[in-house]
């Protein structure tokens, strides 16, 4: 295949694909989003030394192996009773939903990979049945690096663009009403 041939599909698909997104999620709502960001890697036990501070889409928020805890908060209104409910998450890096009491990691995301171009996992379904109006809380931890091990690819720790993060961006937070049907 010729490289134009290859952009073309890439961008037939791009295209295709969200337009799917909007048979997908029929409905979203924004979530609240605060966030704290140090150097380094910490732990859950250490999330008491972080302020959180309110964050919006396209902001930055950390540099290569800062850590950071994302609070990201919403209600689900009555409407929804009976949907599947999702939140859709890119904070343009690894992160993890973790519970709140005690840090258990409970779902990874990746808002891009290395080794993947198109690769993103952005969805958490938060519930199958909603029983109507809820509020949801979610924790997430991330670190500012762009590695996905997707597949069977092989780690090359020298490679430069394996983490090459200047700044990861928030790019969004939302809950949303998700057919799990198509």
């Amino acid at each position: 295949m010729l490289q134009a041939d290859i952009t073309l599909f890439n961008k037939r698909l791009q295209h295709f694909l969200s337009r799917l997104d909007e048979e997908i999620y029929t409905a979203s709502i924004p979530m609240e989003a605060s966030y704290s960001v140090k150097s380094g890697e910490y732990e859950f036990s250490d999330l008491s030394i972080f302020d959180l501070k309110q964050i919006r889409a396209g902001q930055a928020w950390g540099k290569l192996w800062d850590t950071a805890f994302f609070r990201l908060q919403a209600s689900i209104p009555d409407s929804w009773k009976s949907s599947t409910v999702c939140a859709l998450i890119n904070i343009d890096s690894e992160s993890m939903i973790i519970d709140e009491k005690d840090g258990t990691p409970l779902y990874s995301l990746t808002g891009n990979s290395y080794f993947a171009e198109h690769y993103k996992k952005l969805r958490f379904v938060i519930v199958n049945q909603c029983a109507g109006s809820k509020k949801i809380r979610l924790l997430l931890k991330a670190m500012a690096a762009k590695i996905s091990f997707k597949g069977d690819r092989e780690y090359i720790p020298e490679d430069p663009r394996l983490f090459d993060v200047p700044m990861a961006l928030f790019h969004s937070a939302h809950i949303a009403k998700f057919r799990d049907d198509i």
